[in-house]
């Protein structure tokens, strides 16, 4: 079975700006330091946009509470980053902000999940 942190660095690698990996394996060490095995494997199920707490738990049909406890473990290594909701329909950002991260996204070979 392949190590969970060789897995997230693949997947890692995927991302515009990359995680390439080296001779020496650093990358992986790096990642043993922000990751547990748990949240590793947490962060392989996350998905490249942001979601709910709730929308994770429905995904991965398990309870909310359960995703809440495992994400907040997560912040304080800053392995992921936790985004509060817009308050108002102002704060959303425009949809052409939206549809052109996604064209330069599409353009490094990253679909966006909806």
């Amino acid at each position: 079975m392949t190590d969970v942190y060789k897995k997230l660095a693949e997947r890692l690698n995927q991302l515009p700006q990359g995680f390439p990996a080296t001779e020496s394996g650093v990358e992986l060490t790096i990642l043993r330091k922000i990751f547990t095995p748990e949240d590793a494997e947490m962060a392989l199920k996350l998905k490249y946009n942001p979601e709910t707490a709730y929308d994770i738990a429905e995904r991965l049909d398990k309870s909310e509470g359960d995703i809440r406890t495992i994400l907040d473990n997560m912040c304080p290594t800053e392995a992921i980053k936790l985004i509060e909701r817009p308050k108002s329909d102002q704060d959303i950002p425009p949809e052409d902000y939206i549809d052109w991260s996604k064209q330069r996204a599409a353009s490094r070979g990253i679909a966006f999940e909806e």
